[in-house]
C-alpha cells in the first residue's frame, strides 16, 4: 500500500513486500497507526514496517505516534529496519515506538531528519493477550501500557487502538499453599 497524503489510526498487520515497505509506504502524515508483524522478502535491510519517501515534489512528511512492532526481513530474521526513509526532503519523526523489529531503528538514507521533540521509544507496548474484544482484536493496549495515558505524558497515546484490558496481578505460591486454598 503506497499512500500520499494521510495515513491515520489504522492497524496494518501481517503484510509482505519485496525489499521495503512491508507494512506500508508513503509520504505525508503517517500518524497513530499500529504497524505490526509485517515482513520484507528478497532483501536484508529496508523498512520491514514502514517505508517513507520524502523528496522533491512530495508533500512534507511526518511520522508521529505510531507503534512499529515485530516487523522483520524473511531473508535474515535479524534484519529489516522498523522504518526506512528515502528521498532528500525533511521528515519529522516524533513519539514512535520501535520495538521487537529486526532492527529497532530508522534507516535514514538521504532524508533530513527533524529531531525536534523526537522522543522515539523502544518499549514493549503491552498489547492485550488474545482478542480483547471482537472489534479491536489483539492489538489494543493494556491500561498500564507505557505508550498510553497516563504513563505516556510526553507523547500521549500512541498507535491506533485504545487501552482495553486491565492487568491482573499474579502471586507466586507453592503447590502446598495452593492445595490448602481449595480444601473442602
Amino acid at each position: 500500500m503506497y499512500i500520499i497524503g494521510e495515513l491515520r489510526e489504522n492497524v496494518i498487520e501481517e503484510n509482505t513486500a519485496r525489499y521495503t515497505g512491508g507494512g506500508a509506504a508513503g509520504a505525508g502524515i503517517i500518524a497513530n497507526n499500529t504497524i505490526v508483524n509485517n515482513a520484507i522478502f528478497g532483501g536484508t535491510w529496508g523498512g520491514a514496517g514502514l517505508y517513507v519517501n520524502s523528496g522533491e515534489g512530495l508533500v512534507a512528511t511526518q511520522v508521529v505516534a505510531n507503534l512499529v512492532i515485530g516487523n522483520r526481513s524473511t531473508f535474515l530474521s535479524d534484519r529489516g529496519y522498523a522504518i526506512d526513509c528515502h528521498g532528500g526532503g525533511p521528515v519529522r519523526y516524533s513519539c514512535n515506538d520501535l520495538w521487537n523489529n529486526g532492527v529497532d531503528e530508522i534507516l535514514n538514507r538521504a532524508c533530513y531528519e527533524d529531531t525536534s521533540g523526537m522522543h522515539t521509544l523502544s518499549v514493549d507496548p503491552l498489547f492485550c493477550a488474545g482478542p480483547s474484544n471482537a472489534f479491536f482484536g489483539p492489538y489494543s493496549l493494556a491500561a498500564n501500557s507505557p505508550v498510553t495515558l497516563p504513563q505516556s505524558t510526553v507523547c500521549g497515546h500512541l498507535g491506533a487502538l485504545p487501552a482495553e484490558c486491565n492487568v491482573i496481578a499474579v502471586e507466586s505460591i507453592s503447590w502446598g499453599r495452593l492445595k490448602t486454598l481449595y480444601r473442602d
